[in-house]
């Protein structure tokens, strides 16, 4: 009996629909495993947590007042 295998693919292109929505340029990479565990991570629940809401909300002031 043969096998065949399937085509390889060279590597994967961020979605199109994704890409425009936030305004990346080409050369911008996004990190789709840093996506996915965020994902995991909001779906657990930890960012309801009062302290990592607190954490994030002063990030964010922080990178606000940078610019």
């Amino acid at each position: 009996m043969t096998i065949t295998r399937p085509p390889q693919r060279g590597p994967r292109r961020p979605r199109q629909g994704m890409v425009s929505a936030i305004g990346l340029r080409e050369s911008d990479r996004i990190r789709w495993s840093k996506v996915m565990a965020a994902q995991a991570r909001m779906t657990s629940g930890y960012y309801d947590r009062d302290e990592v809401q607190q954490f994030l909300v002063e990030a964010l002031l922080r990178e606000l007042r940078r610019h």
